[in-house]
């Protein structure tokens, strides 16, 4: 039996893994997309922090426009089909080699979560997400100085970023994700990560990772002369 709610009454047969199968609101993605925020990936969106000097605008632009379209679709639903559940979870290595996903707000509503539930816990849980990337930041530039290139720790996405998703209203509100336990794949799924060199990517341009060639000022080999050394070689 799978945990994840969908919003649906008991006698459907429906199983709901993770929110690849679920369509996002297109008015709350085109909100996400302007500056390339959210990406979906691995079952889950990624929803990265905007660069900004303010916390009021971490997550959305503050200006009159972007209000005006948020109020008008607050009251949608984030997905389709509605779901009654939805986690937001960042990644807070703490200084440990094992990542820890850690639960920062579930939002819940039994008829389905609507776009401004879903905006408010996202500022809800901003501030927190960006005071843990930097701190865990400075922790990564520590462990390139001090570690070997063939050790992988780039536990930490490349910008503050919080990982959304599908949950169900049941889950705790506190305690490891390996804990909720209801079905066996949840930690797998949680933990599942793109390849080494895309981690790598998100902090490092591509022509720095690509190994440099050697530059050799050298005169033109006089073939005579290796001729006349291959003669008395033999």
């Amino acid at each position: 039996m799978f945990y994840y709610d969908p919003l649906y009454n008991s006698t459907r047969t429906d199983r709901w893994h993770d929110l690849s199968q679920l369509s996002i609101s297109p008015y709350l993605e085109a909100l996400l997309t302007a500056d390339d925020q959210i990406k979906h990936r691995l079952g889950r969106w990624e929803i990265t922090l905007r660069p900004s000097s303010s916390l009021k605008t971490l997550v959305f632009n503050d200006d009159f426009a972007t209000k005006v379209v948020l109020n008008n679709i607050g009251s949608l639903q984030v997905t389709n089909p509605p779901c009654r559940a939805l986690g937001l979870y960042h990644d807070d290595p703490g200084g440990s080699v094992a990542e820890s996903t850690r639960l920062l707000v579930r939002v819940k509503n039994d008829n389905g979560v609507s776009i401004a539930e879903f905006a408010h816990a996202l500022q809800y849980a901003a501030p927190t997400t960006h005071e843990a990337w930097m701190a865990n930041a400075n922790h990564l530039v520590n462990k390139i100085r001090r570690s070997p290139r063939s050790h992988d720790i780039w536990h930490i996405p490349g910008a503050p970023t919080i990982r959304v998703h599908l949950d169900n209203v049941s889950m705790p509100e506190s305690g490891d994700p390996v804990s909720y336990g209801l079905h066996p794949n949840r930690y797998a799924q949680m933990k599942a990560e793109p390849d080494r060199r895309s981690r790598e990517m998100a902090w490092i341009s591509e022509d720095l990772l690509e190994p440099t060639g050697a530059i050799v000022d050298r005169d033109p080999i006089d073939w005579d002369e290796w001729g006349d050394v291959l003669k008395l070689m033999e």
